[in-house]
């Protein structure tokens, strides 16, 4: 679906959840340049209406991404409802992420410089497996056990203590590995309750995570109490 929002000393809702394919061909009779630049109250109303939407519709009708693009001949100048620092928090609020990170092969971690070759050498040794962190847009190691099955069970605990488990999208993003992510969603479904999502890896994480990485966790669904 598509919502168009425009905008100059005002904001207007061209199209609401209309199909894409439905959305015809841009005129001049639609879009046209004149007045200030309410970008502020364009973004921030167009948040919270989608959030609604969201919060209200049935879990099978919620998209798994929502994508704002914005597109402005002018800087922000005359916005009266939403503030900058308003809009900021709106959107780190709702782009709340945490999730563990399982490496595969930790000699990955080394050539990304993570780990030094000495422990990379060290945990090949002892079979141990880093977990790593995924919080606040950082990557850290959280822990370290023996055994990827170990890995999976006690970042499964952490990741699952959260609190107001139905404020979040769960997920577990995989890298040729359906049957264990879908054997690890079994186990995530029994401990939250929740739907549990299955996505795949894109390059620019396995790059440094490596191949038949494996990771689960949560991101925050659009909250509609942020004014």
């Amino acid at each position: 679906f598509v919502n168009t929002v425009l905008f100059n000393s005002l904001t207007q809702v061209l199209y609401d959840r209309v199909p894409l394919e439905k959305i015809p061909a841009m005129t001049r009779q639609d879009y046209t340049v004149g007045g200030c630049t309410a970008l502020l109250d364009a973004l921030g109303g167009a948040i919270h209406h989608i959030a609604n939407i969201h919060k209200y519709a049935r879990p099978e009708d919620v998209p798994e991404h929502t994508v704002f693009v914005i597109i402005t001949d002018g800087l922000e100048n005359a916005s009266r409802k939403y503030s900058k620092e308003q809009v900021k928090e709106m959107i780190e609020h709702n782009m709340n992420l945490e999730a563990i990170i399982i490496p595969y092969d930790i000699n990955y971690l080394k050539m990304g410089g993570r780990i030094s070759k000495a422990a990379a050498s060290l945990a090949n040794l002892l079979k141990i497996v880093p977990l790593l962190e995924v919080k606040d847009g950082m990557i850290d190691v959280y822990d370290k056990v023996r055994t990827e099955k170990r890995a999976i069970q006690k970042g499964l605990e952490y990741v699952s203590s959260i609190d107001h488990k139905e404020d979040y999208y769960w997920m577990v993003i995989h890298d040729h590995r359906r049957e264990d992510a879908e054997e690890i969603a079994k186990e995530l479904e029994a401990l939250v309750h929740e739907e549990v999502l299955i996505e795949e890896f894109g390059p620019v994480i396995l790059s440094h995570a490596g191949p038949r990485t494996i990771a689960f966790g949560y991101f925050k669904k659009l909250d509609t109490d942020l004014r």
